[in-house]
């Protein structure tokens, strides 16, 4: 916050921007932690590291599930031994 928008603020809303910013500042922690973490993991893969377009693949969005797709996987997971009912609750669409 720039020092001219402390006088404008609220003390809730002065407490509400800080605690923001608290996260924020631990959010870029974590990233900069996981970098640092991921650097080392591909530094001890030597002959086994991928080529960087493997990686950045899985970044790429993927298409939606279909309605079908996701029936399936309901249909998995009943079939494992989760206890669920399945069924359609609009029986005129297709």
């Amino acid at each position: 916050m720039a020092p001219g928008e402390f006088w404008l603020q609220t003390p809730r809303s002065f407490v509400t921007i800080m605690e923001g910013a608290a996260r924020a500042a631990n959010r870029r922690i974590e990233s900069d932690l996981a970098i640092a973490w991921h650097v080392e993991n591909f530094s001890r893969m030597g002959k086994a590291f991928k080529g960087l377009g493997h990686y950045l693949a899985r970044l790429k969005p993927r298409k939606p599930q279909s309605g079908d797709e996701i029936l399936a996987v309901f249909q998995q997971f009943q079939a494992a031994g989760a206890k669920m009912t399945i069924r359609k609750i609009n029986p005129g669409e297709q």
